[in-house]
């Protein structure tokens, strides 16, 4: 199933429908309805975010560093864009007790300086 050729293919039909020059079958306009609604829903959650935008949302974290309770807030992991075109999964830190956030790198805690865009990860396959 090719969204784009299903969305093309339903914009000729309802111009066509519009026009007076196409079919008025009201079961293929809802059928080109939904269509245009699953597109809109894709470039929705294709969309990266600025980081000077909006930063992704936080939650509290506790973790008892050898008797010494740290409270950080952290977000869940997300994609995204450094190093000028660079990709990497990783999450939004705040220290709590010096109010200073960065990039962390969920793979080796790496800091990230570059960070320029972010998005959430995709959800994971039903299978």
């Amino acid at each position: 199933m090719n969204l784009y050729k299903d969305l093309e293919e339903d914009a000729h039909y309802i111009t066509g429908y519009a026009n007076g020059k196409g079919g008025k079958d009201p079961q293929r306009l809802i059928d080109c309805t939904i269509t245009m609604l699953r597109a809109a829903f894709e470039l929705k959650h294709n969309e990266w975010i600025a980081v000077g935008d909006k930063l992704p949302e936080l939650h509290e974290e506790v973790w008892d560093a050898s008797g010494e309770i740290v409270r950080y807030k952290i977000s869940e992991p997300v994609l995204c864009v450094f190093n000028g075109g660079e990709m990497i999964v990783a999450a939004y830190e705040i220290d709590s007790d010096i109010d200073f956030g960065g990039w962390v790198s969920c793979f080796d805690s790496d800091v990230l300086h570059s960070v320029t865009h972010w998005r959430p990860l995709p959800k994971l396959p039903n299978e």
